[in-house]
């Protein structure tokens, strides 16, 4: 399934400014005017994988790298707040949940300061729609790796 690493995060005055754009599918993750601490994902892309929401106040479009949980299907890594650290925990740990979801996304420095633990791992930012996981080894489940596909000029999401 496309997607992208684009989101639209507060900027620092504590409040969401921005609201999903009528008619798209992004998706409202913090109401507009509720509280939210500086770095939060405000609105995130639509099962479409495109964001087509504008930021607003001081809310901003970020591509920011994502931790993913491991195989093993447990949020194992913990966000430990300092100053050097202003990743978000978006699922909490110990929870249960299917492989390669996004667990812990980069604060307002759009890197993962987090230490993945077990098998989670963390996932480059991508800006731009991206049709091939790069986590899942077969996108379209064909038995053919995406990159030996790219390689042999198929494409990996189709069979």
């Amino acid at each position: 399934m496309p997607y992208t690493d684009r989101a639209i995060i507060d900027g620092g005055n504590g409040v969401a400014n921005t609201a999903a754009e009528p008619g798209s599918d992004d998706v409202q993750a913090v109401p507009v005017g509720t509280p939210a601490p500086a770095g939060t994902i405000v609105v995130l892309p639509g099962p479409d994988g495109l964001l087509a929401t504008q930021p607003s106040g001081d809310d901003f479009a970020s591509v920011g790298q994502k931790l993913l949980a491991g195989r093993n299907g447990v949020v194992e890594p913990q966000v430990v707040r300092g100053a050097a650290n202003d990743d978000i925990q978006v699922v909490p740990l110990g929870e249960a949940v299917d492989p390669d979801t996004i667990v812990i996304t980069a604060g307002l420095n759009s890197v993962i300061d987090t230490e993945p633990m077990g098998d989670d791992r963390i996932r480059a930012a991508h800006a731009t729609l991206v049709a091939s996981d790069p986590i899942g080894r077969d996108t379209d489940a064909d038995g053919l790796f995406d990159g030996r596909e790219e390689f042999l000029g198929s494409n990996p999401n189709h069979r």
